[in-house]
């Protein structure tokens, strides 16, 4: 059996007379021998208070007799408690077939038909575990038989109630995972709840096995003190794997995004494929897989594309600039008209104004929305809008402009004498060139080639 016991020490800490202190651990098993002795204790002052003296002198004598070497009055009580442990586990599953299985099939929650069917079978085999508690209690086996029965059955018990709590921790969780994911701001919910669970088996299994080495004797203090001693190592060893784990339950608590998103976080960009305990594993357009540590999640700014219920239209419109004011009006209400009356465009908010002089054209802004964040739909709404816009300038006869330079070339001669002009900063020589054959032949071969563009 085990119980669960504050701290015994005394006011001032010291030690108990035979030098052991007081204090117990919280987690205590009781043994078989201080238990079988004080059950016997309190069955006899029962029955010296309440049985008649006749019935104490039967059960006198029955106690003195020995029946294969066990005590008859003990072997006679293991009997009794075993039918009406026998008995109370069908009675119970009686009581939940005809009267508590019907009663929950009818509602509309499956969760309390879990909870039946759990009870159902754990509860018997915790009341049979009672009843054979209370039987050897009161049988004298030979040698070291009770110890080890009674070990057996602490077990045995462990074990019963840890499958409870499991079961009770499945069905909780099923029911808070059905609750949250009706809600669409909680779709984290997939993962964390796994989590949830498979912590919470590692905490039961370890209970669970601790209690089970203290119930057969041994000392479970060395162990916490050496599962504490090197969990604080592993914590030093191992930093970035717990703030890794951290860092994943701060993405589970903050909800930044969840399975499927389209996000943009520490250069990566991509739709977030799965969110582990270590890392966030994110699907880039290009079909790779990049591992983000989620530590580094938890400090970086994230931009959540998916979490938006609108997308943006913002485009510079530009038509040429042999286009006259009245045609720039006509452009700029037209527009204004296309948007107000397409079923698409949310009309909180649009804007078309002509900007600015470009470069090479008349820019006109227009910056609106679409009422939906679906990306095929986006752009099926987005063609549609630039038809009817080059529809709108065809019929006000305004042209698109797009990028041109003009270039101006300038006459380098003398329009009136046909001489080249000299340019400007040189001045003409005082002094005639030399005229000998060859000389002429070269600089009239230098002049054809300034006016091809060679020099």
């Amino acid at each position: 059996m085990m119980i669960w016991l504050q701290q015994d020490a005394g006011t001032d800490g010291q030690a108990t007379e035979g030098g052991a202190p007081k204090g117990r651990s919280l987690l205590h098993v009781l043994d078989a021998e201080s238990t079988r002795t004080e059950s016997r204790e309190k069955a006899n002052a029962l029955i010296e208070r309440v049985l008649s003296p006749q019935v104490r002198q039967a059960y006198d004598q029955l106690n003195s007799q020995t029946v294969f070497g066990l005590n008859a009055f003990g072997l006679v009580a293991a009997i009794f408690f075993l039918l009406l442990a026998y008995l109370v586990s069908r009675v119970v599953r009686l009581v939940m077939d005809r009267y508590l299985k019907p009663f929950v099939e009818q509602t509309t929650t499956k969760y309390d038909d879990q909870v039946v069917r759990a009870l159902r079978r754990q509860v018997s085999t915790f009341v049979m575990i009672w009843g054979l508690f209370l039987a050897f209690t009161f049988l004298d086996l030979p040698g070291r038989a009770n110890g080890i029965i009674w070990s057996i059955l602490t077990t045995w018990l462990i074990i019963n109630i840890g499958l409870i709590l499991y079961r009770g921790l499945e069905i909780t969780l099923s029911w808070l995972g059905q609750l949250r994911r009706e809600d669409s701001s909680s779709a984290l919910d997939s993962q964390f709840i796994p989590m949830i669970r498979d912590a919470g088996k590692v905490i039961l299994i370890t209970l669970v096995v601790l209690t089970c080495v203290q119930s057969w004797g041994g000392d479970i203090t060395a162990v916490l003190t050496g599962v504490g001693i090197g969990g604080l190592a592993l914590a030093f060893a191992a930093q970035d794997t717990v703030a890794n784990v951290f860092g994943s339950f701060m993405i589970f608590m903050d909800r930044p995004f969840k399975r499927g998103d389209w996000i943009v976080m520490a250069g990566v960009e991509g739709d977030v494929e799965e969110i582990g305990i270590r890392s966030t594993r994110i699907r880039c357009f290009d079909k790779t897989v990049v591992s983000v540590p989620n530590k580094i999640v938890t400090n970086e700014n994230i931009q959540n594309f998916s979490a938006r219920d609108q997308r943006r239209i913002n485009m510079d419109i530009g038509i040429t600039y042999d286009s006259s004011p009245d045609q720039v009006r006509a452009a700029v209400a037209g527009i204004r008209r296309i948007l107000s009356e397409h079923p698409d465009i949310d009309q909180s908010s649009y804007i078309v104004r002509f900007s600015d002089f470009g470069a090479s054209a008349l820019n006109i802004l227009v910056y609106c929305f679409t009422k939906t964040a679906v990306w095929s739909d986006y752009l099926v709404i987005r063609e549609d809008l630039n038809l009817r816009i080059m529809d709108l300038f065809e019929e006000i006869g305004v042209e698109f402009a797009f990028p041109s330079q003009s270039v101006y070339l300038h006459n380098m001669t003398d329009g009136r004498s046909g001489k080249r002009l000299a340019p400007e900063g040189k001045r003409e020589r005082k002094h005639p060139l030399p005229s000998t054959p060859l000389e002429k032949r070269s600089r009239a071969e230098n002049e054809t080639g300034m006016d091809a563009g060679e020099g």
